[in-house]
C-alpha cells in the first residue's frame, strides 16, 4: 500500500501506473482516479511522508483526550482499518461508513461526505455557545 500511496503522486511514472497506484489506494472501484492524477506536489507529499513515519502516532492518533470524533470512512477504504478509532478510543468516536467510496471519499462522494459531517456537527455541537471571534475575518 506505502509503494500505492508513493507512486499516486510521482510524475516520473506512466500515467497508466499512475491511475492503477491511485485506484488501489484511494478510489472504490468503478468510481474514477483521474481528478487525482494532477495536482500532487513532490516536496508536499515527501513532507506528508516523512511526518507519518516520523510522528509517534499517540501524538495525533486520539484527537485530544475527550472531544467527539466522526470516523467517516469509505467503504471501500483500502488505507485504513475499520472502525480501529471506536476500538481504541470507545465512545466517544463514532463510526461511519460511506457506500461506494474508498480513501478519496471527497472526490467519490462529496454530497454524502458533506452530509455526514454536517448531521454530526449540527447533532453534537447544537447546543454548544460560541465564544469568541474569528480572527483576521
Amino acid at each position: 500500500m506505502v509503494e500505492a500511496i508513493t507512486g499516486s503522486g510521482n510524475y516520473a511514472l506512466p500515467e497508466a501506473q499512475r491511475l492503477k497506484y491511485l485506484q488501489q489506494a484511494f478510489f472504490a472501484p468503478g468510481n474514477d482516479p483521474h481528478p487525482w492524477l494532477s495536482g500532487w506536489y513532490e516536496a508536499t507529499h515527501k513532507a506528508e511522508a516523512q511526518a507519518r513515519d516520523a510522528t509517534p502516532i499517540d501524538q495525533y492518533w486520539s484527537a485530544g483526550a475527550s472531544v467527539p470524533i466522526l470516523d467517516l470512512q469509505g467503504s471501500n477504504d483500502a488505507v485504513v482499518i475499520p472502525n480501529i478509532l471506536k476500538s481504541m478510543l470507545g465512545d466517544r468516536v463514532e463510526a461511519r461508513t460511506l457506500p461506494g467510496a474508498g480513501h478519496a471519499m471527497a472526490p467519490e462522494r462529496p454530497r454524502e461526505m458533506a452530509h455526514a459531517i454536517a448531521e454530526f456537527a449540527k447533532r453534537v455541537y447544537a447546543d454548544t455557545p460560541v465564544t469568541g471571534q474569528v480572527k483576521g475575518g
